[in-house]
């Protein structure tokens, strides 16, 4: 539309798809407020805790290992 009936050409088209995504970006963003946010720290905090427990599992089953080698 701003392309061919307001005479902007490929300016035109790139302004409505700049708009575009800007719009939609704004509209995913609005619904989560710090709701999103707290979900998105437990999640993370989640990651964390199973990375440290395969950590130790890994540490400990390597320790078996060099144990039985000896």
């Amino acid at each position: 539309m701003l392309g061919q009936y307001f005479g902007l050409g490929l300016a035109g088209i790139w302004i409505a798809y700049a708009t575009d995504e800007r719009l939609r970006g704004l509209l995913d963003v609005a619904p989560l407020g710090d709701a999103g946010l707290c979900h998105a720290r437990a999640a993370h905090r989640r990651l964390r805790l199973q990375q440290a427990d395969s950590t130790a599992e890994a540490e400990a089953a390597l320790e078996d290992v060099e144990a039985a080698a000896t």
